[in-house]
């Protein structure tokens, strides 16, 4: 087991806090080597522990990096998130926050995300690079300590059986969102690092025209979708194709009716190129697609 050295503090109550605040926090980034012991003999210097509780992951045998604590008092729970905060512990800086969810576990979940207006688009993430071992409810319970969490998608592969590596996640505000993507992206958890950045929406792009010379840009045109299908994942599918090719820098939509044009930019055009020539006459979602250069000036 490892030497465990509780940290020191000043013992100030937050003038706001009352008897009804939560007791519990978040924690987050812990190390493997610690167990449900060693975080409570951290954290038990700021008041009585109720329950200290590690998220588990049967497959590997161990625990997922993430858990809560949960004391008596508000008043404990609050000093201790004032203070572990970025605490460093074997090797790791502790991530402690509030957990905040949109009424229960389960009805902070949404499959089918709300589709977003002109006038209020969702304040929504794209999270990829997902360990497999990390499910739907992992994310809900790790991405709530900066803000309510009003949906959450996980799409999973053709086989129904495992997620394709990346979702969606939608916060109540900008400001719950982006600091989010400041403090998750390139977090580790399992074996990857999150990638966490905002997903994009889709803007009105004015029909391109091929061009003779090349550019980092090409367009799918007569791109097959399910009605069903939200736009975040239709390019997410894309983006993992194309990405064959090249580095990705953009997936942008165009739809008209029942017709769907895909944007791509890729970080060089020789990538956009080979990516031309590898989808231009294949099948997508049941339509031939064609495969042209675009040139940047005319999707501004």
């Amino acid at each position: 087991m490892p030497t465990i050295i509780p940290p020191t503090y000043q013992p100030v109550v937050h003038p706001m806090l009352s008897p009804m605040n939560d007791c519990k926090i978040y924690v987050g980034n812990v190390s493997y080597d610690l167990t449900e012991q060693d975080i409570k003999k951290t954290f038990d210097g700021f008041g009585t522990i109720k329950n200290v509780s590690l998220s588990k992951d049967t497959t590997l045998g161990r625990h997922k990096g993430f858990g809560f604590v949960e004391y008596t008092t508000g008043e404990a729970a609050q000093l201790a998130l004032q203070s572990m905060n970025g605490f460093p512990l074997c090797g790791r800086n502790l991530k402690v926050g509030r957990p905040h969810f949109a009424g229960t576990l389960s009805t902070a979940i949404s499959i089918s995300p709300p589709i977003p207006t002109l006038n209020s688009l969702p304040f929504k993430v794209l999270v990829s690079n997902i360990d497999q071992n990390y499910n739907q409810t992992d994310l809900v319970t790790i991405f709530s300590m900066f803000g309510t969490i009003k949906s959450c998608t996980l799409p999973s592969d053709s086989s129904q059986t495992v997620h394709k590596g990346y979702g969606f996640i939608e916060f109540a505000s900008a400001a719950q969102m982006n600091e989010a993507i400041v403090k998750l992206n390139g977090h580790e958890l399992g074996s990857k690092k999150l990638s966490v950045m905002p997903a994009t929406h889709n803007p009105i792009i004015p029909p391109a025209k091929e061009q003779d010379k090349k550019s980092s840009c090409i367009v799918l045109r007569n791109v097959g979708f399910d009605k069903d299908d939200d736009d975040d994942t239709i390019k997410m599918d894309i983006k993992q194709e194309c990405e064959k090719s090249g580095k990705v820098l953009l997936v942008e939509i165009q739809k008209q009716n029942d017709q769907m044009n895909v944007f791509v930019y890729f970080d060089h055009p020789n990538s956009a190129d080979k990516a031309r020539i590898a989808l231009d006459k294949r099948w997508f979602g049941g339509k031939i697609v064609t495969a042209e250069f675009v040139s940047a000036a005319e999707v501004k």
